[in-house]
Parts: C-alpha cells; sequence; structure tokens
C-alpha cells in the first residue's frame, strides 16, 4: 500500500510540474507576440493661419494657457520688414551743423578746442526753400561769432566797442573786409568727395582777437542774389538784389574764453540725412 501511495504522490507531482511548464511557456508567447493597433488617421494641415483675431499670427495659446512660437523665419524677416520704414519713407530730412572752434596762441600753440552742435533757423529753412525754387542763387557764406548774450563780442568796432567778429567768402583785399576791423575775408566752402565729410558742406575761417571776453554764441549767414545771376558772379552780385539770411545758430552751453592776439579758427559742417 505505502508503496501505491508513493507512485500516486509522484504522478500528482509531475502532472503540478507540466502544468506549470505550460502555463510559463503561453505567457511568454503572448509577451512576444505584436500588439494590436487601430489604422493610422491623418490630420490634414490647417488652411487657414493658425493665429486668430486679436492674436499675434507669431505665437498661439494652447488650453493649458502655453504660448507656442508658430512663426517661420521667413514670417518673422517678413513681420519685421514690414514694420520698419522702407528706403526713409515716413522719415524727414534733417539738416545737421557740427562746430568746431579752436582758439590758439600767435605762435601756433593750441589754447582749447570747443565742438558743439547748432540748428536750422526758420529764415534759414525758408533760404532752403528760396534757392531750390530757384527764387534766388546762393551768393557768399558768413560765420560770426559774438560774446555772451550778443555783447561785449571778441572783436573791436572804430568806437572801441567789442562787438562780432564776421568771416566771409570775400578775399582778405575787398574793399568791404579791409576797412573793417570787425570782418574778416578767407572763408573757404567745400564740399569734399571724400573722407569724414564727404557729401557735407564744410566752412572753415579765422578770426583775429581784438577784445578780452568770451564766445557765447555763433551762427551762419548766406546771402543770395537774384534769379538771373550766374553763380560764378558770387561775390559781385549782391546789390542791388540780395538777401542774407541766418541759416543756423547757437548759444553756447559754457562759453569759450579768448584773449586779445589769440587767433579763432572756426570749422562748420552742415551734413543732410
Amino acid at each position: 500500500m505505502n508503496k501505491r501511495l508513493i507512485i500516486g504522490t509522484s504522478m500528482v507531482i509531475a502532472l503540478i510540474v507540466f502544468s506549470l511548464i505550460t502555463i510559463n511557456t503561453a505567457i511568454r508567447h503572448s509577451a512576444d507576440a505584436p500588439i494590436a493597433t487601430t489604422d493610422t488617421i491623418d490630420i490634414p494641415a490647417p488652411t487657414e493661419p493658425v493665429g486668430t483675431e486679436g492674436i499675434s499670427p507669431s505665437k498661439a495659446e494652447s488650453e493649458d494657457g502655453t504660448q507656442t512660437n508658430l512663426a517661420t523665419d521667413s514670417d518673422r524677416g517678413m513681420v519685421r520688414a514690414n514694420a520698419e520704414p522702407q528706403d526713409g519713407m515716413n522719415e524727414g530730412i534733417e539738416v545737421h551743423g557740427r562746430w568746431t572752434i579752436e582758439v590758439s596762441e600767435p605762435d601756433g600753440k593750441l589754447v582749447s578746442r570747443t565742438e558743439f552742435d547748432n540748428a536750422l533757423t526758420t529764415s534759414g529753412a525758408a533760404s532752403l526753400a528760396q534757392i531750390l525754387s530757384r527764387e534766388f542763387t546762393v551768393a557768399t557764406w558768413s560765420v560770426v561769432i559774438l560774446g555772451t548774450n550778443n555783447a561785449n563780442g571778441p572783436c573791436t568796432n572804430n568806437f572801441g566797442d567789442g562787438v562780432g567778429c564776421s568771416i566771409s567768402e570775400y578775399p582778405a583785399t575787398h574793399a568791404t573786409i579791409a576797412s573793417s576791423a570787425t570782418k574778416f575775408g578767407g572763408l573757404a566752402a567745400d564740399s569734399p568727395a571724400t573722407g569724414p565729410n564727404a557729401g557735407s558742406l564744410v566752412l572753415t575761417g579765422t578770426a583775429t582777437v581784438t577784445n578780452d571776453t568770451d564766445i557765447g554764441r555763433v551762427f551762419t549767414v548766406l546771402s543770395g542774389c537774384s534769379s538771373t545771376s550766374a553763380p560764378s558772379d558770387y561775390l559781385t552780385c549782391l546789390t542791388p538784389n540780395q538777401f542774407a539770411n541766418t541759416m543756423t545758430e547757437k548759444t553756447l552751453d559754457t562759453p569759450v574764453p579768448v584773449l586779445t592776439g589769440q587767433v579763432v579758427n572756426v570749422t562748420v559742417v552742415i551734413s543732410f540725412s
């Protein structure tokens, strides 16, 4: 009987082991088998811009509040180009005046150098319009340097009063220059083709101080002749048909001190943009 019991028990154990092996094999086959999926659905790209009214086309907001950048590089370039002025459109023409005043001793030793900008005057703007409309032709340019509050200038008149100094395009031998202690000739008016001042009007001139004072105000003057005058006659056409208007001016924030005998070298660069 014991022998039968042992045989029966062994058969049960063998059956259990066989069942476990079968179950394990089935599980392995199930894990290796591909998972069934549904057919893929193609979502067509939107035919209309993603951005809606009131929202920048370069950004949209998802349901969770996150902003997503939707613009391509070409889109961004187009937006920037449209936002910026094209070739100066929507911009005005500006006139710039840059002054440099150098004060030197008679031996050439530099005493001071002052640079500043000035502004186009109302009469200067009117003169430009008259010239462009051929109402007048350009005659001579002048540069004037005055004292503070237009009083006690760096030059002395025939009465011994301190007045302004005028530097014009007339030669030093011209009658109006040679007979005056306050007027200086030899002002050069050039328009360089190269260099930092290319395309600008450059006025350069020199005056000698005859009165101890401060230079506090400066301006440029343009004289014009009749429209029938030839440009080459700019030194002789002034009478009887002429005008002389202040073009640019500046009251210095810090006056420039000068002493008798010192030389004032003035450079004015007038440019347009």
